[in-house]
């Protein structure tokens, strides 16, 4: 009977270690995706702008990648910056769209991300 326990407890530590390990590597693997996604924004953005209105079709860009990669529907978007659908619609489908800035900081917070000035190094 207690070669069975012994056993048993062997068999459950065992276990464990490997429930650990897989979730080390689950870890490890979201680390090495958000940093990856992070490399990809960055990358993005430190493109120069022609005009105003095409820093704001980029940042509505990344910010509609941002949300498609987390599977989060528009309406939850909305829902979740307090935003009207229509207006996440026309922002997140369109080129040319005009939103406040106070908008674009409301999206981007949503999703997790700053809208940042920061001073060129030119």
């Amino acid at each position: 009977m207690k070669g069975t326990i012994v056993n048993n407890l062997k068999s459950m530590l065992a276990k464990e270690k490997v429930l650990r390990q897989q979730q080390q590597q689950l870890e490890e693997k979201k680390q090495q995706q958000q940093q990856h996604q992070q490399q990809q924004l960055e990358e993005q953005l430190e493109n120069s702008y022609n005009s105003p209105q095409e820093f704001i079709d980029k940042t509505l860009s990344i910010l509609e990648a941002a949300r498609q990669e987390r599977g989060m529907p528009k309406a939850e978007l909305a829902r979740r910056s307090g935003l009207t659908s229509a207006a996440v619609q026309m922002l997140m489908g369109a080129e040319g769209a005009r939103p406040k800035v106070d908008t674009l900081v409301l999206l981007a917070d949503t999703l997790g991300f700053d809208l940042v000035l920061q001073k060129r190094n030119k």
